[in-house]
């Protein structure tokens, strides 16, 4: 599911991780600055990269903010251990979930991100931090 390469195209523009959950690709890089964040370049300093994008099989009712943060953590390090199997013993990688709202998920969006976020700032993509 990662891509080799970053898809992000560097810009000077903060986005919400509103607009991220609507652009971001497999592979993308950022920077975090609060509550906002800025897509950079894999090669460039940075602290987050978003490694998978998944969906909700269900389409109930939305199961509430504890289960939903539950489901997706667990499916997101599913996600990373499949990719990168040495990334589970990398003390300064965490992952990190953005999830749909309530209002969102109501709309139909099931989709949730998951970003390995770097304790300390990385200038490579997870493809080549975690070569297999």
């Amino acid at each position: 599911m990662l891509l080799g390469a970053c898809n992000s195209e560097a810009n000077d523009k903060n986005e919400s991780l509103d607009s991220v959950m609507d652009t971001a690709q497999v592979g993308d890089c950022f920077v975090s600055q609060g509550k906002e964040v800025k897509p950079v370049e894999c090669t460039q300093t940075h602290d987050s990269e978003l490694f998978a994008r998944e969906a909700h099989d269900t389409t109930d009712v939305y199961p509430g903010d504890v289960e939903l943060e539950t489901t997706s953590f667990a499916m997101c390090k599913k996600a990373l251990v499949a990719q990168y199997p040495d990334a589970a013993e990398n003390d300064g990688l965490t992952i990190q979930v953005a999830n749909p709202t309530k209002e969102a998920w109501n709309a139909g969006q099931h989709e949730y991100l998951c970003f390995a976020e770097w304790n300390n700032n990385q200038t490579q993509p997870l493809s080549e931090i975690f070569t297999q």
